[in-house]
């Protein structure tokens, strides 16, 4: 089973520290890769960063509000609610996209080897009719 964590160069050691003040930081693998879907360090996706940029956003707002004795500003709340949803949905597209690039890799695979398999059939068959000796797949002979 894949796993993100547990090599030297992954010890939580090392990692915790470089991942200091990332909201939503866990030492797993399944977290490891909502942050980095292709397993690589370098493309980290600013999804934790955006949505907390945008708290801060509804905060300043709610304190500022309060301390003037005025209305929340609603239209503010409504941008950081599509500005979330939009990141949100931006990550759930891109593991869709990679499931499915995984699922055409797959049948692609299972393509190939059924072609293999019917070529070696019809070498088979066209051996056996002129005579020739044959080779399955299991390794024995026949005739």
């Amino acid at each position: 089973m894949f796993s993100c964590v547990g090599c030297h160069e992954h010890e939580q050691a090392i990692i915790d520290p470089r991942h200091a003040g990332i909201p939503g930081y866990q030492f797993d693998s399944k977290a490891c890769l909502m942050c980095h879907p292709s397993g690589v360090a370098g493309a980290v996706c600013a999804q934790p960063r955006l949505i907390k940029g945008q708290i801060q956003r509804l905060a300043v707002e709610a304190v500022d509000a309060k301390l003037t004795n005025r209305p929340f500003n609603q239209d503010l709340k409504r941008d950081v609610d599509m500005q979330v949803t939009m990141a949100s949905v931006g990550s759930i597209m891109e593991d869709a996209s990679k499931s499915m690039d995984e699922a055409v890799a797959r049948f692609d695979q299972h393509d190939k080897e059924r072609e293999i398999s019917q070529a070696q059939s019809q070498a088979n068959r066209e051996a056996r009719a002129v005579g020739k000796p044959t080779m399955d797949l299991g390794g024995s002979s026949s005739r």
